[in-house]
């Protein structure tokens, strides 16, 4: 029996260790002499950090909040800047008093503005979901809806938008002493009234203005921006309600009424406001620390709720910035880090495991007032305390918070604690999967309310985030971290409609074990090998080798201080799969990285970046996009960024497995450890192989009556499971005579320059290469519309050439798979009377032939395109299509051409099938091919703009202007917050 360790009373919590602590507090003193002093003349500077983003104030707190409101940083929230661009002359119709705004409609310049010719005009659009005009937006949809329902209409083929994703105009007047006028059409009726408007004086420079607007409000700032740049508003909309009704989030409601209260006080220590928004990852909330920083602010206030996963998490943090920063910090919950609601950086080395004596959920107004109360009453001794020497001693051990004694914890059932409604199990420490056994049915522990711990009493994390904690977790790194560790249950658990006793004679442990059967079963009749993962390493590039669009859309994210730190990775090629995935760290790696200091975000080059807190073993994207993902870390003292975390990327087993997979047992050595005694060095080399591959399976050893535990893991190589792409492909890719120009133009050569000194070959001449470096730099994308014929005449002299050297080419096909379809959906057989008409072409497989095969398909490609440009608006002004039958059929016999050529519903070429429905007035089919098969390739930097066209051909009015809004922000340069449409 192991000699129990003395039980930690419940006081002790918030009691210092005062032998440790007495120097770390003298050293502190000494620090403290150095810092900013506040003082009563003085007001003291308070941020507000916090989502806004579920509570509302009630006016009688605005009213009493707004004058005392110095600041708004969204450097947490780059989302709420709005990108301004200048109106051109040619947009405006002085007459009417109009402008054509971003969204693309004409919208009514407000009579308020003080339009004049030493006056700025400046575009931009809003699409927060929080903005006000949520019910106007609503009806401006229903009345504008111009088809049924039925038929083939677009509103059942194409998406159906609700008022959040309807966007906003922007419009602002700069006049010529720096007096900004704003105007946001709220209820997209292209016109701004009174309670749209809103003014920015030149006096006020970045100070932020608070005002309602109808049922929300918001809080406008200038953005500071480098000289040679446009203008940029930043703003917060916070929902606002009714005089009396209380915010549904209790620690954004605690905050205001504190706020509030204040500001009505006479007497007391003035206090200013700073506004901080954040998200609701690590990195958010350093960059929020940050912002305070900059701000100058003496405090910090934060609202808990939906910050990480865990309360305790986000104070750790928190504790470890307020180090960093020097300045003190209060939250809204009491956790092991903050008891009194001052967050404590002396209590750091306190373990997780001693949560469990805190509620998870419930906000102390009173509490949590009194504790400010003390902060703006004495503040240098609050400053001090941020620089204090963590705790030693008795309450950093693990078992101090588990009654009874830790040693004499069972594996099989659940014991109470001694003054706390957790019940507490001990993890076997040779422990491969468990099970609650609740009567016969055995739950994981994410089906159950539970948490695990590991033997030093830190929080162990499972496959997702948002499904619970479970013990055989994908990737098994962290099921293993659990061994010797901690169960804690509340005294009641609810599984499968049922409730039940914790300690009853009915819930128990079942737990396996290496000795188990998985090691004795030799023929496989008790166990099974079931593939469960497909796993790809995901590849860490430099910020250079990030293409630079993608560079520019996330730069908001990329920007955000000191304390985040950001490393991008590439995602292997999808080939058009939509399977969701999983981002983890690898666990055959020794390095690690806590996962609450971690998120990231997906970033794809046509310009989408997917909005949302996605942290370390959350999902991924599903487009079909191959993707770049940018990963960031919360940098506090003891962490650098010297080590990048090493990331895998899971899926779903979706293909057959061979039978004969070479299996290798995934041992727990092979995981990072976070207990530094232990030794590793005596493990045999020879029986723990790791993968090298990049690309690899995991399968769980189950038993056969698959309710039970597991036996553990295995991985393998992963075979191949994609074929070569065909020799012509290859070279179509790689197109000698464009690598050419494009090595031109990165020397400064310009596309005209090039078209000078490219000769025309003569008539007669049969020279392809000549030809070809003619036609591609007429074609280029600078030029192109400027000889647009003579790119046709190129391009057909190109392909009558490659089908001399060819003998011949493919016959012309429809892109109609329908057509070639019977009753059954089986191909119709082909005519034996016309089988002799038909010329065989034939493939050969030597390097000149399929190179002239991708010629041809370059210069049909080619000469599809130029024919379709002929109807481009800007060129019909110019030059208008005399014979527009003619004009069909040349564009029909060129597209023939080309899809008899290649497979037209791939990502090369499916724009100009998509170009082809377009034509014909069919935006549903042309959607459902750019949706399903534009995903890389040529059409990633038009997606958006094919986009455009198609909604505003489908005479959707709520599509249409997403899609304007969508190529705006492509234009400039900004992301595409929004996972869809």
């Amino acid at each position: 029996m192991p000699k129990p360790s003395p039980r930690l009373p419940r006081d002790t919590f918030w009691i210092f260790d005062m032998t440790v602590c007495r120097w770390g507090l003298l050293a502190a003193l000494l620090l403290g002499w150095g810092l900013p002093k506040t003082s009563a003349d003085r007001p003291i500077r308070m941020g507000w950090i916090d989502r806004f983003a579920s509570g509302a104030f009630s006016e009688d707190q605005i009213a009493a909040f707004a004058p005392h409101l110095v600041g708004y940083d969204p450097l947490s929230c780059p989302e709420q800047s709005i990108v301004l661009q200048p109106v051109p002359a040619t947009d405006i119709t002085v007459n009417r008093g109009t402008l054509a705004g971003v969204c693309g409609a004409e919208v009514q310049i407000p009579e308020s503005f003080k339009v004049s010719p030493h006056s700025s005009l400046y575009r931009g659009l809003i699409c927060d979901a929080r903005r006000p005009g949520r019910e106007s937006r609503q009806r401006w949809i229903h009345q504008t809806r111009q088809w049924n329902e039925q038929d083939h209409s677009p509103l059942v083929a194409m998406p159906v938008l609700g008022p959040d994703m309807v966007p906003s105009d922007v419009l602002v007047c700069i006049d010529r002493n720096d007096d900004w006028q704003i105007g946001c059409d709220w209820n997209a009726d292209l016109h701004f009234e009174p309670t749209e408007c809103f003014s920015l004086s030149a006096s006020q420079h970045d100070l932020p203005v608070m005002a309602s607007s109808g049922d929300t409000t918001v809080v406008i700032r200038r953005a500071s921006v480098a000289p040679d740049q446009s203008p940029q508003l930043q703003m917060l909309c916070i929902a606002a309600a009714q005089s009396g009704w209380r915010s549904v989030d209790p620690g954004q409601a605690v905050i205001a009424d504190f706020a509030a209260k204040l500001s009505r006080q006479d007497g007391q220590q003035q206090v200013q406001w700073v506004l901080l928004p954040t998200g609701r990852g690590a990195a958010d909330l350093a960059a929020a620390m940050a912002a305070a920083e900059q701000a100058n602010c003496d405090a910090v206030l934060v609202n808990l709720d939906q910050l990480l996963h865990w309360p305790t998490d986000a104070t750790r943090l928190l504790a470890e910035l307020s180090c960093q920063t020097q300045i003190p910090v209060v939250v809204t919950r009491q956790t092991p880090i903050s008891p009194k609601f001052h967050v404590e950086p002396a209590r750091l080395s306190i373990p997780d495991i001693a949560e469990i004596h805190f509620s998870p959920s419930k906000s102390d107004s009173a509490a949590f007032s009194h504790a400010v109360d003390e902060l703006i009453t004495d503040l240098a001794k609050f400053r001090v305390a941020t620089q204090a020497t963590r705790l030693v001693g008795t309450p950093t051990q693990a078992n101090s918070y588990i009654e009874p004694i830790a040693g004499d914890l069972p594996h099989d059932r659940f014991m109470a604690t001694l003054d706390d409604d957790r019940c507490v199990v001990r993890v076997p420490g040779n422990a491969i999967d468990g099970r609650v056994v609740i009567s016969d049915r055995q739950a994981k522990f994410d089906d159950i309310d539970a948490t695990l711990y590991d033997k030093r009493g830190m929080r162990v994390t499972g496959i997702e985030h948002t499904n619970g904690i479970r013990f055989d977790s994908m990737p098994p790194a962290q099921a293993f971290r659990a061994r010797g560790g901690y169960l804690v249950a509340k005294q009641r658990l609810f599984y499968r409609g049922r409730t039940v006793a914790t300690l009853s004679d009915d819930v128990r442990l079942q737990w396996t074990r290496p000795s188990d059967g998985a090691t004795t079963d030799t023929d496989g009749s008790s166990t099974s090998i079931k593939p469960s993962y497909e796993i790809d390493r995901l590849q860490r590039v430099g910020t250079h080798d990030v293409p630079p669009y993608v560079r520019q859309i996330a730069s908001g994210l990329t920007e955000r201080g000191p304390s985040v730190a950001s490393w991008w990775y590439r995602e292997p090629p999808r080939h058009g799969s939509i399977a969701y995935h999983h981002v983890f760290q690898d666990p055959f790696s020794t390095l690690h990285w806590a996962h609450d200091r971690l998120q990231f975000w997906v970033v794809y080059e046509d310009g989408r970046l997917l909005p949302g807190y996605r942290t370390i073993g959350d999902l991924g994207g599903s487009n079909p996009r191959d993707a770049w993902i940018l990963v960031q870390g919360a940098i506090t003292n003891d962490i650098t960024t010297a080590n990048p975390p090493e990331l895998i990327q899971t899926a779903a087993v979706s293909n057959q497995v061979p039978a004969d997979m070479d299996w290798h047992p995934f041992h727990p050595a092979m995981m990072h450890s976070n207990d530094t005694s232990r030794n590793t060095s005596s493990l045999d080399s020879k029986r723990i192989v790791l993968p090298r591959d990049d690309h690899f399976l995991f399968a769980e050893v189950r038993p056969r009556n698959g309710g039970a535990p597991g036996y553990g893991w295995l991985w393998a190589v992963a075979p191949p499971h994609r074929s070569e792409p065909l020799p012509w492909l290859k070279l179509y890719d790689h197109d000698a005579v464009q690598a050419a120009i494009n090595e031109q133009k990165s020397t400064g050569v310009t596309a005209t320059r090039i078209v000078t000194n490219t000769p025309r070959p003569a008539e007669n001449s049969k020279d392809i290469v000549a030809w070809r470096a003619y036609l591609l730099a007429i074609d280029q994308a600078e030029v192109r519309k400027l000889q647009i014929d003579e790119t046709v005449h190129a391009a057909r002299r190109v392909l009558a050439l490659c089908r001399e050297r060819l003998g011949g080419l493919p016959s012309p096909e429809t892109p109609s798979h329908d057509d070639d379809l019977d009753s059954r959906g089986q191909p119709i057989p082909p005519d034996p009377s016309a089988s002799d008409a038909i010329p065989v072409f034939r493939v050969r497989y030597d390097r000149q032939w399929q190179q002239t095969y991708a010629w041809a398909v370059d210069a049909a490609y080619r000469l599809t395109r130029a024919i379709g440009y002929r109807e481009l608006p800007e060129v019909i002004a110019e030059h208008p299509i005399a014979n527009q039958t003619a004009q069909d059929a040349d564009y029909e016999a060129a597209f023939f051409q080309l899809c008899g050529l290649v497979e037209i519903r791939t990502p090369r070429f499916a724009l100009t099938l998509v170009r082809y429905h377009h034509r014909r007035n069919e935006p549903v089919k042309a959607y459902e091919i750019l949706t399903r098969y534009a995903y890389e390739g040529p059409s990633t930097p038009w997606y958006f703009k094919k986009e455009r066209d198609l909604w505003e051909q489908s005479g959707v009015a709520s599509l249409s202007r997403l899609g304007h809004a969508r190529w705006f922000l492509h234009e400039a340069g900004q992301p595409i917050r929004q996972v869809a449409p």
